[in-house]
């Protein structure tokens, strides 16, 4: 069968990354060159620092992943200091505590790398196989440096694995994810979050053939228990799906919608009052569970929104929102993915999550960037990537404040989509 979506360049670059100067403009932190990052290998002195970065290349093959590790951030990645892991799925890369980890899609295996921390020379230090147990959407889930789990939901299998032996401990059969009558197909899990011990994951699916529709029950996330071993599911009907979620200053988690919500709205045969919101914020408890005192319709709030597409992080309170708008709408089928083409359609707005006061945000301001997600938290700040000249190259900007940020570094051809301190 067909896939009722087009493979576009935008959509393509982003599916690899899973799974913030003064409000007036951007400043780049480091004007070097990258081989000024690299440690002098006859020095002898361990680095005081290693930064890793996954990053993809566009070829006219396609995507190809590269893992590179600097002292120091680089003012742009690029092969000539990184290793190749692979190509498309074959390469996607995770990181805990020193150690950088890579999954090849294709063959189903971890590969765990190991840093010299006096050169940052690369090596391969383990490698283990999940392709017995099915596993092919991975995002791992890592509670120590023995114990991490790693989670194929769409056929009901948990796999709990020790990182530093690189071995299968234990298969955990749960409940999978639940499905629909017209074969909605699991879209994939977006990146997860720990939620006092607890593993959260977001649910996305795929809407499948235009243009029938069927409610899958809302918006839905997985609840993982290590130490009771259990899986459970929540859904809410407040908001019509899941595509990210993002914990808050606040400790909380706050479930988004994206694309989907817009274009089933859109051109499914359906009534769009029969249907969930689709521009709606949720938060959810300590428990994983919806929070019922807690709802932000962007529709009724920012009003002017044709796609929602995630934000920007949240800081004391506020949430910074990444979403498009366009006059006209939605194009015809065959052209929905152009809203994202003109910069002119990226639009960003804080919101205080409390008192749902709208304010304007301008972080990005000449930067003309296509649109930003969060990448990870380090040592308390937020990082961010943002895609510019046409979603042909990408940033990654350190968020100072809610409407401060700065350029850390960047890449040509291709995207960063794994950012992380090691040490």
């Amino acid at each position: 069968m067909t896939s009722r979506f087009k493979t576009s360049r935008k959509w393509a670059w982003l599916t690899m990354l899973l799974i913030g100067m003064l409000t007036v403009g951007i400043t780049s932190c480091d004007e070097d060159d990258t081989s000024n990052v690299t440690p002098d290998p006859d020095n002898g002195q361990e680095v005081e620092s290693a930064w890793l970065y996954g990053f993809n290349q566009n070829t006219p093959s396609g995507f190809v992943n590269y893992l590179a590790v600097y002292e120091d951030h680089p003012s742009k990645v690029d092969v000539k200091n990184a290793v190749e892991i692979g190509a498309s799925n074959a390469g996607l890369v995770f990181s805990y505590e020193e150690n950088p980890y890579t999954w090849n899609g294709d063959a189903s295996t971890i590969t765990k790398w190991s840093i010299d921390k006096t050169t940052l020379e690369i090596n391969v230090s383990g490698l283990m196989s999940l392709a017995t147990y099915g596993i092919s959407n991975f995002e791992p889930f890592f509670v120590s440096q023995n114990e991490a789990y790693a989670f194929d939901l769409a056929e009901g299998i948990i796999v709990k694995w020790n990182p530093s032996e690189m071995e299968v401990l234990e298969e955990i059969n749960v409940d999978p994810i639940p499905t629909v009558s017209n074969n909605t197909a699991f879209l994939g899990m977006m990146k997860g979050s720990e939620l006092n011990g607890l593993y959260v994951v977001p649910i996305s699916y795929d809407p499948g053939e235009c243009c029938d529709w069927e409610s899958i029950g809302g918006a839905m996330v997985a609840v993982f228990d290590p130490a009771s071993k259990s899986l459970k599911y929540y859904s809410d009907e407040r908001s019509m799906s899941t595509d990210w979620i993002v914990k808050g200053d606040d400790g909380n988690i706050y479930v988004l919608s994206n694309w989907t919500s817009a274009f089933v709205h859109k051109y499914y045969d359906v009534d769009p009052n029969d249907l969930e919101p689709a521009n709606t914020i949720l938060r959810l408890n300590q428990d994983g569970t919806f929070d019922e005192n807690f709802e932000l319709n962007l529709d009724t709030v920012i009003g002017e929104i044709t796609m929602s597409e995630n934000t920007v992080g949240i800081v004391d309170g506020k949430i910074g929102l990444n979403y498009y708008y366009r006059e006209s709408g939605l194009s015809d089928f065959e052209n929905r993915w152009d809203i994202w083409e003109d910069p002119a359609n990226t639009k960003y707005s804080i919101v205080d999550l409390q008192t749902k006061e709208v304010s304007s945000f301008n972080g990005f301001e000449g930067l003309n960037l296509n649109g930003a997600w969060p990448v990870n938290n380090v040592e308390g700040r937020t990082y961010l990537g943002g895609g510019h000249n046409g979603w042909q190259d990408s940033y990654i900007l350190r968020q100072n404040s809610i409407n401060n940020y700065e350029i850390v570094t960047s890449v040509d051809n291709g995207a960063i989509f794994t950012f992380n301190k090691l040490w």
